[in-house]
C-alpha cells in the first residue's frame, strides 16, 4: 500500500539529495559522538546545552526553508523511520532512573522524565507498525496523538532541566548531561528527537 501522504511529484527530492540528507545525519552522528566520547563537553558552561539544542533544530529547519530539494527530501522520508527513532528514548529514560538511583540526578527531573520517555518510546514501534501509513482517520488520530504526547514530553524535559539549572541552581543535571554518554543528548539525539516530531506533524498536516 503507499504511502498516503507523499510528496507533490513536482517536489521530488533528486537522488543526490536524498543521499546528502543521510550523510549530513550520519557525520552529524560521528561528530556529536566524538565529541561526547572526548569528554570536551564537561567543560562547557550550563547554557551551551540548551544553545546546542536549539541549534541543531534551527540549522535543519533553516536548511528546509532555503532549499526546496532538501525540503523534499525530509517530506520524502518515510515516516516511520522517524517514529522508530524514538525508541532511543527508552534508554535514555532507563538512564535518567538510573542516575536518580545513584543519586546523580534529582527525583523532580528524572522521575517524570525517565518514565515518560520509555512509555514514548515503548510506543513508538507499535504506532510505527499498527497506524502507518496513516490511511485511515483512526490511524492518523493514533499518529496525532502519540507525536503530540511525545512532543510534550520532550518539550516539558527540556524545559524542566533549565528551570531547574538556572532559575534553581542545580548541579546534578549539569553535571550528568555533559558527561558521555549523556551529552550525547543536547549534541544529537533531543535535537532529532523534535526534528523527526516534526517531520511527522508535517506529514499529517500535507494530509489534511
Amino acid at each position: 500500500m503507499n504511502d498516503p501522504v507523499p510528496a507533490a511529484p513536482s517536489s521530488r527530492p533528486r537522488p543526490p539529495m536524498r543521499r546528502g540528507l543521510r550523510t549530513g545525519l550520519l557525520v552529524w552522528a560521528c561528530v556529536a559522538l566524538l565529541i561526547s566520547a572526548s569528554g570536551v563537553m564537561r567543560f562547557v558552561p550550563p547554557f551551551i546545552i540548551p544553545l546546542l539544542i536549539g541549534g541543531g533544530v534551527l540549522a535543519f529547519c533553516l536548511a528546509c526553508a532555503a532549499s526546496r530539494d532538501f525540503r523534499a527530501a525530509v517530506l520524502a522520508v518515510d515516516p516511520r523511520l522517524a517514529v522508530r527513532y524514538h525508541a532511543v528514548r527508552v534508554v535514555a529514560g532507563v538512564g535518567f532512573l538510573v542516575q536518580y538511583e545513584r543519586g546523580e540526578l534529582p527525583g523532580a527531573f528524572a522521575l517524570q522524565a525517565g518514565w515518560g520517555d520509555i512509555a514514548v518510546g515503548l510506543a513508538a514501534p507499535v504506532v510505527a507498525a499498527l497506524a502507518l501509513p496513516a490511511d485511515t482517520p483512526l490511524k492518523r488520530g493514533v499518529v496525532l496523538a502519540w507525536s503530540v504526547a511525545g512532543l510534550v514530553d520532550i518539550l516539558w524535559v527540556v524545559g524542566n532541566a533549565q528551570r531547574m539549572i538556572f532559575l534553581e541552581g542545580n548541579l546534578l543535571l549539569p553535571a550528568t548531561l555533559t558527561r558521555f554518554p549523556f551529552s550525547l543528548l543536547p549534541l544529537f539525539v533531543v535535537p532529532l528527537v523534535f526534528i523527526t516530531h516534526g517531520l511527522v506533524l508535517a506529514r499529517l498536516l500535507r494530509r489534511t
